[in-house]
Parts: structure tokens; sequence; C-alpha cells
């Protein structure tokens, strides 16, 4: 995966839990929402860029994600 640039941990997402506490993620909930990005960076629906993952975050959250 790392030869793909897709990272093997959410620990190598380019976004922090902080970013994501920015958003209004609950601290509790940080680790659901970088799994959930990890998942779509499997899937090939987001890259691993801090605005794209952070829009998809978001995104997350307006469906009800928490």
């Amino acid at each position: 995966m790392i030869d793909e640039g897709i990272p093997f941990s959410t620990a190598r997402l380019n976004v922090d839990g902080r970013e994501i506490i920015a958003l209004g993620y609950p601290n509790t909930s940080v680790g659901k929402v970088k799994e959930k990005l990890l998942y779509a960076l499997f899937e090939g629906k987001v890259a691993n860029e801090s605005g794209a993952l952070l829009e998809y975050a978001r995104r997350l959250k307006k469906s009800g994600f928490r």
C-alpha cells in the first residue's frame, strides 16, 4: 500500500485529531472518523490530502455520522 501512496494506518492520514474536533466532532469520535477516512481512501473516494479528508469528514458529519 505504501507504493500506491495509501497509508496503512490512521496515524498516516494527512489530518489529525485536532482538525477533526474543530469540525465539531467529540473527542470520543476522532478514532471512528479516522477509520472512516482510511476506508474511504482504500475505496478511492478521497485522496490523502488534508483538505480532501476534512471535506469528506464534514460530509460524514452532515449525513449524521458521529
